[in-house]
């Protein structure tokens, strides 16, 4: 699902694409999102979450905006780290 995210905002960057496929990108990151912080693996997928975010600017449609708006929401249900 990430490398399909990826791959899209690749697609939407270089080649433009119309509202219904930037709002496919934006509800499969959210699925993403939701597995991750479901399976406690955000750390491992930070920085590529971050990435598709910056990837996404410019992108038009203000799909970089709700992209980080996600990624802020889900960021914030991930429990702080126990340190003994």
């Amino acid at each position: 699902m990430l490398l399909y995210v990826e791959t899209g905002v690749r697609c939407m960057v270089e080649f433009g694409m119309d509202e219904p496929f930037c709002n496919s990108m934006e509800s499969m990151y959210e699925m993403v999102l939701k597995h991750i912080v479901k399976e406690n693996l955000f750390a491992v997928f930070d920085s590529r979450l971050k990435g598709i975010i910056h990837a996404a600017r410019g992108a038009g449609w203000g799909v970089d905006d709700q992209l980080e708006y996600l990624y802020a929401n889900y960021e914030a249900l991930v429990p702080e780290p126990i340190i003994l």
